[in-house]
């Protein structure tokens, strides 16, 4: 489907407002800058499209260190059946938005952007430093796992050993949760830390969820 000039503008701009490209600086032969290209995203959910800014080529990354972990499929199965007949617990479905763009990058990726779009302070031809991930990084999935685990940490959650992907904060008032990637199923007790971790959350992702 044909991308529109306006929503090329608007997803660049986006990626502008949260600081994805550093300061960039004169391309040079051989410099090692990966080139970038808008593409239509499709949202499955209802027919509607999506205009990305996406990384292209061979990035030439160790497999290893792309990957996410995902849940295992029982501890699923576990932490619903341990609270679907308990009627002070709630759940809910949790989507982190854009997760893949919202964290840092984690090496040294410069890009060359798309004919007529610059950043601020930047000049036509140059190449750029992602700061933030790209879609298309191909460490973008293990970025993020690494930024959303360590924040859930720093503001007092603990994985099991069994499986990291379970994230628990203790108490008689909990929130326990298992991801796939940047989707969770969160079963909680307790308005207090609910209301409290939707707070909390809000300083650092943007994010939808139900019931």
């Amino acid at each position: 489907r044909h991308l529109s000039e306006e929503a090329m503008h608007a997803e660049f701009d986006t990626r502008v407002r949260k600081g994805v490209f550093g300061k960039g600086k004169p391309k040079q032969p051989g410099d090692g800058s990966i080139g970038t290209m808008f593409v239509n995203k499709a949202k499955s959910d209802d027919n509607g499209m999506l205009t990305r800014i996406n990384v292209l080529g061979n990035q030439e990354v160790n497999v290893l260190l792309t990957y996410s972990p995902v849940m295992l499929l029982t501890t699923m199965r576990l932490l619903i059946s341990l609270y679907t007949a308990d009627l002070t617990v709630r759940f809910w479905a949790l989507d982190i938005t854009a997760a893949f763009v919202s964290a840092k990058a984690v090496r040294d990726i410069w890009v060359r952007l798309p004919n007529g779009f610059i950043p601020p302070g930047g000049k036509p031809g140059w190449v750029y430093p992602l700061l933030f991930n790209l879609y298309g990084t191909v460490d973008a999935p293990r970025a993020f796992y690494l930024d959303y685990f360590e924040w859930h940490r720093s503001i007092g959650f603990t994985s099991i050993h069994e499986d990291q992907y379970l994230v628990i904060r203790k108490g008689d008032e909990f929130i326990k949760f298992v991801t796939w990637v940047d989707d969770s199923i969160v079963a909680q007790r307790g308005e207090a830390p609910w209301k409290w971790y939707l707070a909390k959350l809000r300083t650092k992702y943007e994010f939808t969820w139900n019931s």
